[in-house]
């Protein structure tokens, strides 16, 4: 799971990472609202005892932004 973690943090092409502390928050990069939503629906489905990820909605069907917080 720590190798999940940090591949989250370092990035991807779907979100932006702004790190603070041991946790950070993740958001969706401008057109990849669907995908950053299927992304954050698995972690959240598949959480462990590792993190913990707080997501928060857009209103709508898909999140404005996630924090994640290793445990």
């Amino acid at each position: 799971m720590k190798n999940l973690l940090a591949n989250i943090k370092s990035g991807s092409p779907i979100f932006d990472v702004e790190v603070f502390g041991e946790g950070f928050v993740i958001v969706p990069k401008r057109g990849q609202e669907a995908e950053f939503a299927k992304m954050i629906d698995e972690l959240t489905f598949h959480q462990s005892d590792e993190y913990a990820i707080f997501p928060i909605t857009d209103g709508k069907l898909g999140y404005e932004r996630a924090t994640v917080m290793p445990l």
